[in-house]
């Protein structure tokens, strides 16, 4: 007979010890054998076993899990499309964690949009999980020996992802944060060793490695934090950045207007993946400015790859990078008729994009956008986009305004 235990840290620990004495018997009958799952940084009272670890999973672990998720749960979840548009975001390091995983299922399952692009919302919802809502859905309390909430923890993850370059900490700063956090708190006499540990039971965010070093298991939640504190102390501003990365692009979203942070970005050619990742987490910013400076910079740049075709009125385009798809329905319109008031090689090849993408999302242009287009083309324009791999080709009549 082989016994599967599950649930083991979600009992108290008199609880646990009645469980371990009920197997230590079972063992000693010789029934059969027993696993135990657990999550980490949990002592099995009196039981010595072999610790085995699940593997971070590969491509076909994450697929085969979330097909598992989608029946099971009756979701409308597509495996491979979801998958493929996380890795696309860069979030390939929640997609290895199982519990992670089941965290982004369990989001996109919800009220959140299926189509969202926003890494910070998800991660958001995540984090709201595991802090608050995991263990309520499934009516248990995890028990904990100090009286801190969830929130003061994720606080405390901010401070200590906000002083760190790196995932990996020294034990020395998580100790010292610790108490830091402790003492603004009100109340007395709290070990620090043993708050900094049930966080990481708690949330398996920040872990210890070793002896000497703590780590942020997951970069993407790592940038998410330090961008999360860094904005809520109003210590952010986008005119001081030199060098735009993922949590300069977190902070820029996080803030009130991403028009500033976004053209810095822009002006900056190794910066363009910042101000993709502040486009696709539905930044606050004045679109007509800030499609103005991309046609710019594209034009600057040349980094659109435009073909014009032997036919008078077709145009075939390509982005080395479709960010398009990315962009909100309303940054969308804006471009257009950003793109077709004025013509260039960008412009064209922007407009192009945009309208392959708006029809796909069966929206048609506006009136003002349709009218200037087929002034500046002809009424019956025809674009081929490079998209996925192939082309598709769309012309101005199909998205006539109605």
């Amino acid at each position: 007979m082989l016994l599967l235990v599950d649930g083991y840290d979600e009992i108290s620990t008199s609880s646990r010890k009645i469980v371990s004495d009920k197997l230590l018997s079972y063992e000693a009958s010789g029934v059969g054998r027993y696993y135990i799952t657990c999550r980490d940084f949990y002592p099995l009272l009196e039981l010595k076993l072999p610790n085995i670890r699940i593997a971070p999973f590969d491509s076909e672990d994450q697929e085969k899990f979330v097909a598992s998720f989608a029946e099971a749960f009756g979701s409308r979840l597509q495996p491979r499309e979801m998958l493929y548009d996380l890795r696309e975001r860069g979030m390939s390091d929640l997609l290895h964690h199982p519990l992670l995983l089941a965290m982004v299922c369990i989001v996109k399952s919800g009220s959140m949009s299926l189509h969202s692009k926003s890494v910070i919302t998800l991660i958001e919802r995540a984090v709201e999980t595991l802090s608050f809502r995991w263990d309520e859905g499934k009516g248990i309390a995890r028990e904990q020996k100090l009286p801190v909430d969830g929130r003061a923890r994720v606080q405390y993850l901010m401070r200590i992802a906000y002083q760190s370059k790196e995932t990996e900490v020294k034990e020395r700063l998580v100790m010292d944060e610790a108490r830091k956090h402790l003492d603004r708190l009100r109340w007395e006499d709290l070990d620090e060793y043993q708050f900094a540990m049930e966080t990481a039971r708690f949330y398996g965010i920040l872990v210890p490695r070793d002896d000497m070093y703590w780590e942020f298991v997951h970069k993407t939640i790592f940038d998410y934090l330090a961008a999360r504190y860094w904005v809520e102390r109003g210590k952010f501003s986008a005119n001081a950045i030199k060098k735009w990365d993922s949590r300069a692009a977190y902070a820029a979203c996080l803030g009130d207007d991403a028009t500033k942070a976004m053209k810095s970005a822009l002006s900056q050619k190794e910066s363009f993946p910042a101000f993709v990742e502040m486009l696709s987490n539905d930044a606050p910013f004045n679109h007509p400015t800030i499609a103005r400076a991309l046609i710019e910079h594209y034009n600057s740049n040349a980094r659109a790859h435009f073909y014009e075709n032997k036919e008078p009125h077709r145009i075939s385009v390509h982005l080395e990078q479709d960010f398009i798809r990315v962009a909100s329905t309303k940054f969308l319109h804006d471009l257009a008729f950003a793109c077709c008031s004025n013509r260039s090689r960008a412009a064209d090849t922007f407009f192009a994009y945009a309208i392959t993408e708006l029809k796909s999302r069966g929206q048609r242009l506006s009136l003002t956008c349709y009218a200037t287009a087929c002034r500046m083309f002809a009424p019956d324009f025809k674009f081929s986009v490079r998209r996925y791999g192939t082309w598709v080709n769309v012309s101005l009549p199909e998205l006539t305004p109605e």
